[in-house]
């Protein structure tokens, strides 16, 4: 009789020798599984201090490059209105404003500053991070 229960009671315990060596293995992976993420944890924060650097130096790029480009416009402006005068001032002398190569130059400058005006405003905002 007591036989009967001794082998009952080691097919239990052997039973749950099986449970804790499983449970043990669980922890075995969770700790593995948590490692995992600390290490990757790491690298992205690593990878955004990066990103955050680079998009903080872009941003003030472009902001100097619209502030400048804003300024340019206001003196391409007063360039514009001062070329007009100058060739209203030579049509009343009979005087062709073409035939000036500065005038010329200057009218091909205009045109490219405007060109580089739109590219530069065409520029997204960089987002903070």
């Amino acid at each position: 009789m007591y036989k009967d229960y001794e082998i009952k009671l080691n097919a239990i315990l052997d039973k749950h020798k099986g449970v804790q060596k499983v449970e043990l293995g669980v922890v075995d992976d969770l700790e593995d599984g948590l490692k995992w993420l600390e290490e990757d944890d790491k690298m992205i924060q690593k990878g955004l201090k990066s990103i955050k650097s680079e998009f903080s130096s872009l941003r003030k790029q472009v902001n100097f490059l619209k502030d400048t480009s804003q300024d340019s416009m206001q003196g391409v402006k007063q360039g514009e209105a001062n070329i007009k005068s100058i060739e209203k001032q030579l049509k009343n002398l009979g005087m062709d404003s073409n035939a000036i190569p500065v005038i010329k130059k200057f009218k091909n400058a205009v045109s490219k500053a405007k060109e580089n005006r739109k590219k530069v405003q065409s520029i997204p905002d960089i987002p903070k991070i």
